[in-house]
Order: C-alpha cells, then structure tokens, then sequence
C-alpha cells in the first residue's frame, strides 16, 4: 500500500441541500454501527464459462461459480462491475467480443449477496441500446440497485444514493467509453455515463447537496493488461479526490493495480486502481490475479463515517471445462475446497505469493482471510467534526455552489433507499470446486 500525503484546509456551512425523492429534508442520520462495504472486480462470462454452466436441460447455473467464495463477499452492501449483457434468449448466448449472457446470472449474483451492480463499461453496449436497457430493467426487477446507464431522455444517469445502517452512501460511476461507438441516434435511446470531469462534479454536488456521508467514485477506466495507473486514469483521481471523494474503485485492465491512500482534506481517501477480474476466463499471468476489497467504517462520537479499516482477500478463477468446473477460489491458506487438487493448491499458493508481494501486503491474513493495508488508529477520533459533508467549499464560493446546486440541469441522485444484504452465517455457506483457459476482454 503507498501512503501518499497532502495538505487540508478547514471547511465552512455550505447551502442548505435539496429535497430529494425518497429520503427525508432532515440532516444525515448519525450511522448506528460500523458499516463494511465490499467490492469485486469484472464480472464476464466467456464462451467457457457458459458452456459449463450450460445444464443436461439446457438452462444455465452460474451459482457454483461463486460458491467458495460467499464467506468473502458478506458484508453490509456488496458491490461487482457488471460487464456482460443479458439481452435474453432471442439472441444466441457468447462471450467476448460481444456478450450475451443467461439472466440466470443474475439470479446467482443475487444468492451470493449483491446488492448493487455497476453498468459503465465498454462492454454494456455490445448488442446496441435496448439490450443494454433489458440488462439494466432485468437486474433491478431481481433486486439491484444499478447505476452509470440510463434511458436516453435522461441525458445522462444520475448517481446512486442509498442508506445502509443509517449511512447515506454515494455511489458515482462512469466509463471511459464503448467498444460500440455511442452515436447520436444511440445517445437518444440511452444515456452512458462517461469520465466528463464537469460532470463528475454536478454529481458529487448533487449527492452532497442530498445528504451523503460518504462517497465511493467507480470508475471504469485505464489501459488493459498495464499493472500501472496511466495518467489519464492519474488526473481523473485527482479530479475527484479534489472534490472531496472518499474512495475511488477502479476496473477494466483485467489486472490487479495498485492500492493508494492519500491523507488529503483531513481524511483518508482510498484509490484502488484496479482490481482484477472477478470472475472471468483469462487464465494467463498476470490476468489471472483479483481481490476482494472491503472498506470498514465507524462512526465518530459526532456521527461522522471514518474509514476504520482497508483489507483485501485475492482470489483466483479455477477454470476446467473438462471437469465442467468454473469457480473463484480464494487463495488464503486454510480456505480452499478440500476437492482441489495438489495441481490447483500450488497453483493457488503462487497466485496468492504473487498477488501480495505486487500490493506490499504483510502475509498476516484475519479469520476471514482478509490482509490489512490500512487500520486507523484506536479509537477512530472526529478529526475535524462534520468535514465529509462540507467538501465542496474548498473550492467553490458559497454564491456558486448554491447556484450550482439548485440549477435545473442538476439531477438529484437515484434514491435506492435502504439496503441491507443477506445475513447469512458463515456456517451455513457451503462452498463447491477446479482449471485453465485464456481470452480476450
């Protein structure tokens, strides 16, 4: 972990915010308890994949794909990068380069426990604009909160705004673009949100204005295959670390990148530029590294989120079609399957070498196999009391911001109310089993 470090300034009151659809005038309610929020990398489904998760009666069952993985995945809110398309079986079912995927994806991402499922990526549009907006309608009728696509009219997708243990939590998310170029006639049916820094901004505004605590920029963005940040992907984080964000999750490499903490505006604030493929069927080095990433916060004595905790938990895609095996492996000791092989166990201690050594993680995993690349100190103090929801006057004087704010191009934040994942105890999660193929993103 690189700790980076820079200065702050004090904050002032800002405008009284805008009411919002779905969520009361009142002021942000103090958080009750300590909130973790996880997230996975690329969620795609190859040609392999799909075949093996092709049944005799020729439906498809993705839920074995995640199954030793489910102990991983609880917390409070969980959070993948959706990049695939369900534009249903009218269309034959593929893999790369342009997605079709079984709805019965969707069904086993939601036994696994996700809560909210990011739709800005270049692959959304594979099959044009109304399979990406089945993708969208299918995933929310199953129980999703979705962001980063939208209708046409909308001009562009607001951000999303949901409540978890008493925590209004901001979720922006953008791509850098589309392997189908977005021309005017497709921007009328559908609404992409790209990196646009002008817009990045209304929509912190907005969710600031709205009450948010705390604020997760999702960002699908970089160059595939570079272990690096490129310095696109480096002014775009600067841009919204400047504005008060307090964690960038990024995706699209299909690699792992680094994990950064900047000590700015008096509060940690989290880039992970890249993590991985979740699940996916590029099998070779270094496309084969992920992680699990989970954020711990606790509340202050004044009510103010802090960042208590950073871990992650790599994992490794066992992909044999010959086994009719897909499923991701976490790669701690003492959680594998007790069906996998030697082959896979050494296979899996290397990956999980390699991972650690390239994010600087001391192989020190916690009960649930996650490593600590951050832990504030004890106890987790009120640095400067009320600062995460008074960011915006660093940089914009008040006549500004509250013209800003109040203009009728701004959109408020699509309200996803309260979310609360599946509870399910860790004994009760029964984990399944493993090979090797490589493709293309």
């Amino acid at each position: 972990c690189l700790l980076l470090l820079s200065g702050g300034c004090a904050p002032s009151p800002v405008a009284p915010a805008p009411t919002v659809p779905g969520l009361s005038g009142a002021p942000p309610p103090a958080c009750d308890r300590a909130v973790r929020l996880v997230f996975t990398g690329d969620i795609m489904t190859h040609a392999e994949q799909l075949n093996i998760a092709r049944q005799a009666d020729g439906s498809y069952d993705f839920s074995g794909q995640f199954a030793p993985v489910l102990p991983l995945l609880q917390g409070d809110l969980l959070v993948g990068n959706f990049e695939t398309v369900l534009a249903g079986p009218r269309r034959p079912y593929t893999g790369y380069p342009s997605f079709n995927t079984p709805d019965s994806l969707a069904d086993a991402l939601r036994k696994a426990g996700f809560d909210v499922l990011l739709l800005a990526n270049n692959h959304i549009l594979d099959l044009g604009a109304q399979a990406a907006l089945r993708t969208k309608q299918v995933l929310t009728d199953k129980g999703f909160a979705v962001t980063g696509l939208g209708p046409g009219q909308a001009g562009h997708t607001p951000p999303l705004l949901c409540e978890v243990n008493g925590l209004r939590l901001g979720i922006l998310n953008y791509t850098y673009g589309s392997n189908r170029p977005v021309t005017p006639a497709l921007e009328r049916e559908i609404a992409l949100n790209g990196m646009d820094l002008l817009l990045i901004t209304w929509d912190v505004l907005a969710l600031r204005a709205a009450g948010a605590q705390y604020i997760v920029a999702a960002m699908h963005w970089g160059i595939e295959y570079r272990p690096e940040p490129s310095p696109a992907q480096r002014a775009v984080a600067a841009h919204c670390l400047a504005l008060g964000v307090d964690a960038i999750i990024g995706a699209h490499p299909h690699i792992l990148q680094p994990v950064e903490l900047h000590a700015g505006y008096g509060k940690p604030q989290l880039v992970a530029w890249s993590l991985g493929n979740f699940i996916s069927a590029q099998r070779t080095v270094p496309r084969e590294r992920a992680m699990i990433l989970a954020l711990d916060l606790t509340c202050s004595p004044g009510g103010v989120p802090r960042l208590r905790r950073v871990s992650l938990s790599p994992t490794w895609v066992e992909l044999s079609p010959a086994r009719k095996r897909a499923r991701i492996l976490p790669t701690a000791p003492g959680l594998l399957p007790d069906d996998a092989s030697e082959e896979i166990r050494t296979t899996v201690r290397r990956v999980h070498a390699d991972c650690l050594n390239f994010l600087g993680v001391l192989p020190v995993p916690d009960a649930r196999g996650f490593y600590t690349i951050y832990e504030a100190p004890p106890p987790v103090t009120d640095w400067l009391p009320g600062r995460s929801a008074r960011l915006m006057r660093f940089f914009l004087p008040d006549a500004w911001l509250r013209q800003a704010v109040m203009r009728s191009r701004l959109r408020p934040p699509s309200v996803a109310g309260k979310i609360t994942a599946p509870a399910v105890p860790l004994s009760d999660k029964k984990r399944p089993r493993p090979d090797s193929t490589a493709n293309a993103s």
